[in-house]
């Protein structure tokens, strides 16, 4: 049997989980699950952690307020929408654990080049490697918003550390 959860802190039909779900001994995928957290009207954060959605609305660009968002686990994601990085008010996002290569590093570096107001990136635990962190380092020499960034997880030889030691030197 399925039995279902609201949230104590969503809107109503907001945030939805599955527990213990099964089916004929085969576990059942949750259902899409979202927190959204909202500390009066200036600051917003949104939690998709952990959700299978191969992408995310594009209407999510209209969070104006939005300052964190956490996409943790989301292993399905394939890209995200290209006005994400538009949102001036978002200062954190955490795209740990999404199985993100070289590739989609690559967009991402290039997306938020210029953006001045991302404080805070985790890219810890992706599959990346050599070329997308080299992208990512020289991406962020002309980033100046940036103060924390995750790479945890990642080997880092000598040509990505050269990059990123270029990078920094350059923001100083």
């Amino acid at each position: 049997a399925t039995r279902l959860q609201r949230g104590p802190l969503a809107p109503k039909g907001l945030q939805t989980r599955a527990v213990g779900a099964r089916v004929a001994s085969r576990a059942v995928p949750p259902p899409v699950t979202a927190k959204l957290c909202h500390a009066g009207h200036q600051d917003m954060r949104l939690s998709l952690r952990g959700n299978q959605l191969h992408e995310l609305p594009s209407t999510l660009s209209l969070l104006l307020n939005l300052e964190s968002l956490d996409l943790n686990s989301m292993h399905g994601l394939k890209e995200l929408p290209k006005k994400l990085f538009e949102l001036r008010s978002l200062l954190s996002l955490n795209l740990s654990d999404c199985n993100i290569g070289d590739k989609g590093l690559c967009s991402l570096a290039d997306a938020i080049k210029e953006n001045g107001t991302l404080f805070e990136l985790n890219l810890s635990h992706n599959k990346f490697a050599r070329t997308g962190l080299t992208h990512l380092a020289k991406c962020l020499a002309t980033n100046t918003g940036l103060i924390t960034l995750d790479l945890l997880g990642h080997r880092i030889n000598s040509e990505v550390a050269s990059a990123f030691v270029d990078m920094f030197a350059g923001n100083m």
